[in-house]
């Protein structure tokens, strides 16, 4: 069946039907740890060629994949040997007697092996037993790999997985120096320091995030628990270990230059499973340095994705306050997201994930601890710096990030203590006016996108379903921030309302003359003139009624701005135009219904 290496004895189909790994006359191969026992040459050739045909199936007959695959699942099954060999096989050693058979291949199935005996047989393991896989763990840590940036990533994080299956079930009872050995090892260098996060992260994932996981409730309480003491140890060297590496990415050898950019990158990693619980006493200075990160270009998707989590934290709010010390970099914003057309889709992703994070500082954290009861009863430092990030993200030709931005707008305008801000005040009328231009149908899926929102939209969607559902709910997040705007300012709106509908009676007969028409005779869905009708009668559905009644409350008081006689003139005007064409006639027909109070002051017209 399997050619077998001349050293080893017995033919795999022997052992299994013997369920032995001891050959009759043995051949050992001795290990370079002396507490460890020696091995039998012959169960190591076969773990040897298992994994090559597992690897490579198709090299192999499907008689010797069956075998092999058989042998597997024998020896895997086998008892506490499986240890002595996965570690053998797992372990990086450039004296190996295997020589170039010890491939990663190979150590990354040894690593297999050691995680499916912690899985299933960690419980049954005598004192001597644990020790030696916990020793043993400690010397894969230290020096069982080969550097970082040389090594395979995915054999690093099964490294960091063995750890984490052992601490679950070990720590910190029967493995009190568990965290004070990983952090003294972290002073060798770039690869324990990567490892060490990668172990940090698997910990926080598998007793905080994953709760449906294989552990008890009571043992993750016992974790979490003993996880929660060791913050103060680990969480400083988040940030030590962070800024170190990110000063070392400048270093001119490329090779320490690439581990320090691979430890910066796993520090992030390993940070983004604690800062959604962790005390921010304890990680505000890493949050902070984290939102430098968004102008280095290596590190910045994965800094934004952290700042996401860190923005939607839930909790005290006393305890959330200091999250808004992050508004200090909102300057930068406009700067950071970039808006060229031709931008790359990683780097448009990059775009909505920033927009994503400002719009939830605002949502999730201003408008909950600012008044309220919150600890905040003034506007906090850098108010005026939000605003503007926000004011420039709705701005972006991209309609998702602007939609993100424009949400947050919003909740600020329902909120009391930021509607009544004398900044935000100022706002209105700028807010208005690239609202207004934004409002205008964009095209379609199917008969393409128009402007400048169209790059960004044909990256975003690929039907018709989800593009409209999107512009539905982005043309609504407008008509709400004018409904705002025209109570608080319905001069500046009816003003600019009626110049834009003046303009389009006015050019509406000219612009028709030299658009293409249907068998029917009809416009285009995609008319320019039909799409700019469409949005002015949207504006005017939206502000029309408000400002109505905001002019009549002031007319009251004895208040006259003048704005009662416009509004008039601006249904006396729609009224009179006669539309040439029903798709125009029904948007004249909208602006007539949010004009229709105005009748009240027609007595002419009663």
């Amino acid at each position: 069946s399997l050619a077998l290496t001349s050293a080893a004895t017995p033919a795999i189909h022997n052992a299994l039907r013997t369920h032995s790994k001891v050959p009759a006359t043995p051949r050992v191969v001795p290990l370079a740890n002396s507490r460890r026992r020696t091995m039998d040459e012959g169960v190591v050739s076969n773990l040897v060629q298992v994994c090559s045909i597992l690897s490579n199936p198709h090299q192999a007959s499907e008689n010797d994949q069956h075998e092999a695959f058989q042998y597997y699942e024998s020896f895997k099954s086998s008892g506490p040997d499986v240890f002595e060999y996965g570690f053998f096989l797992g372990t990086f050693d450039a004296a190996s007697p295997l020589g170039e058979e010890h491939t990663e291949q190979l150590r990354h199935f040894g690593l297999q092996l050691v995680q499916h005996a912690i899985t299933h047989t960690w419980d049954t393991l005598q004192v001597a037993g644990k020790e030696m896989v916990k020793q043993s763990l400690q010397n894969l840590f230290s020096s069982g790999t080969l550097p970082l940036g040389e090594e395979k990533q995915y054999i690093l994080e099964k490294v960091a997985v063995l750890f984490v299956e052992v601490i679950k079930r070990a720590w910190p009872q029967e493995w009190e120096s568990c965290i004070d050995n990983i952090l003294a090892e972290m002073q060798r260098g770039p690869t324990q320091q990567y490892l060490a996060m990668a172990i940090f992260r698997g910990l926080a994932e598998d007793i905080r995030h994953y709760a449906t996981g294989t552990l008890e409730a009571r043992r993750r309480n016992e974790l979490n628990a003993a996880l929660e003491v060791t913050l103060p140890q680990i969480l400083p060297l988040f940030l030590v270990s962070l800024q170190e590496a990110v000063q070392a990415e400048s270093n001119p050898d490329q090779a320490a230059a690439f581990q320090a950019y691979t430890v910066a990158s796993s520090v992030l990693k390993a940070a983004a499973a604690y800062v959604e619980w962790a005390p921010l006493d304890q990680m505000g200075d890493l949050v902070l340095f984290v939102c430098q990160l968004l102008q280095f270009q290596q590190h910045r998707q994965t800094a934004v994705d952290v700042l996401i989590l860190v923005a939607e934290r839930k909790g005290p709010k006393a305890e959330r306050a200091p999250l808004l010390e992050m508004m200090q970099y909102m300057q930068d914003i406009e700067s950071i997201v970039p808006s060229n057309p031709d931008m790359d889709e990683e780097t448009y992703v990059f775009a909505k994930s920033v927009s994503q994070f400002v719009a939830a500082l605002g949502t999730s954290q201003l408008c909950a601890l600012w008044g309220g009861g919150g600890p905040l009863s003034d506007a906090p430092a850098h108010f005026d710096s939000y605003l503007s990030a926000l004011y420039s993200l709705i701005q972006h030709p991209s309609m998702m990030v602007a939609s993100f931005a424009l949400s947050a707008w919003v909740q600020l305008l329902r909120h009391d203590p930021c509607r009544e801000h004398p900044t935000i005040k100022q706002t209105h009328i700028p807010v208005f006016e690239v609202l207004a231009d934004r409002i205008d149908r964009c095209g379609d899926v199917e008969t393409g996108f128009i402007g400048a929102t169209a790059p960004f939209n044909e990256l975003d969607f690929s039907t018709n379903t989800d593009f409209q559902q999107s512009f539905s709910y982005f043309r609504g997040k407008i008509c709400q921030v004018v409904k705002v705007v025209a109570r608080a300012a319905p001069k500046q709106v009816i003003s600019f309302l009626a110049q834009r509908l003046s303009e389009l009676v006015d050019g509406t007969p000219a612009a028709l003359a030299g658009e293409e028409r249907g068998p029917d005779g009809a416009i285009s869905d995609l008319s320019q003139v039909l799409l700019s009708w469409e949005g002015t009668a949207t504006l005017w559905e939206a502000a029309g009624s408000v400002a109505y009644t905001t002019v009549d409350q002031q007319l009251a008081k004895g208040f006259d701005s003048g704005m009662m006689e416009t509004l008039c003139s601006c249904f006396e005007a729609a009224l009179g135009w006669e539309s040439p064409d029903p798709k125009l006639l029904y948007c004249e027909l909208m602006v007539l219904g949010a004009l229709k109070d105005c009748l009240a002051k027609m007595e002419h017209y009663m």
